[in-house]
């Protein structure tokens, strides 16, 4: 559903609501992935399909997970 950067790895959060854990940076796994992933922050790369509402300050998934948007990243949704 979404990756989370934490410095030089990033967590990989599944709809299953599983976690992993990647030794790449968010940087790095959002240059490999397509145009269904958006960047929200600095720490949070979304795939659009899990989106369920789109607010001002954050962004509800599915799952009814809360994900907040960075104010210079508003324009990307």
């Amino acid at each position: 559903m979404y990756f989370e950067g934490s410095i030089n790895y990033t967590f990989v959060h599944l709809q299953t609501g599983r976690k992993d854990v990647m030794a790449q940076t968010i940087g790095r796994v959002a240059t490999k992935t397509d145009e269904g992933f958006v960047r929200i922050s600095r720490k949070h790369l979304v795939n659009r399909q899990y989106i369920r509402v789109v607010h001002r300050d954050y962004v509800e998934l599915l799952d009814k997970s809360i994900l907040p948007i960075a104010r210079r990243r508003r324009g990307n949704l």
